[in-house]
């Protein structure tokens, strides 16, 4: 197996592979199991500067929302407490998906930090649009403009 690579499985399906600054580990897979990559989420976590930055890579759903909201609660007890969710690579989300978006943004605005959002593909701009939380989050089109942003 990779290293420093945590697997979440249930039914003996993958459901989310955390990488912890393995980005070849998401080729690995995509190469190697790509009929199990469809239906799952790979977090990719980084940090620039005081920015943790989380890549979101597949679905956010209710299989999986947990561990998104494990790693933004972790970031959040440690004091991190500027965070960019890089978006660009995530193809669906659910109610569920939206609900963590939204607590990790009211708990990190309690402690005078920021939770920004980038690179939404259309039809999940859609989605936020419907919902309305484009007028809630900030959201840049690159993690190079929320960055800068930030």
């Amino acid at each position: 197996m990779i290293p420093d690579v945590e697997v979440r499985t249930y039914a003996g399906r993958i459901l989310c592979l955390r990488l912890k600054g393995v980005f070849k580990a998401i080729m690995y897979f995509r190469k190697q199991k790509k009929s199990l990559i469809k239906n799952f989420m790979i977090l990719n976590e980084s940090t620039t500067g005081e920015v943790s930055i989380i890549e979101i890579d597949g679905r956010l759903d209710t299989t999986n929302y947990g561990q998104l909201e494990k790693v933004v609660l972790d970031y959040i007890a440690k004091g991190n407490i500027k965070i960019l969710v890089d978006c660009s690579k995530m193809d669906y989300v659910s109610s569920s998906g939206l609900r963590i978006f939204l607590m990790a943004l009211k708990k990190i605005m309690g402690l005078n930090g920021k939770f920004v959002l980038c690179g939404l593909q259309e039809s999940i701009r859609e989605i936020f649009d419907i919902s309305g939380f484009t007028s809630i989050f900030k959201i840049f089109e690159t993690q190079e403009d929320a960055l800068a942003g930030m």
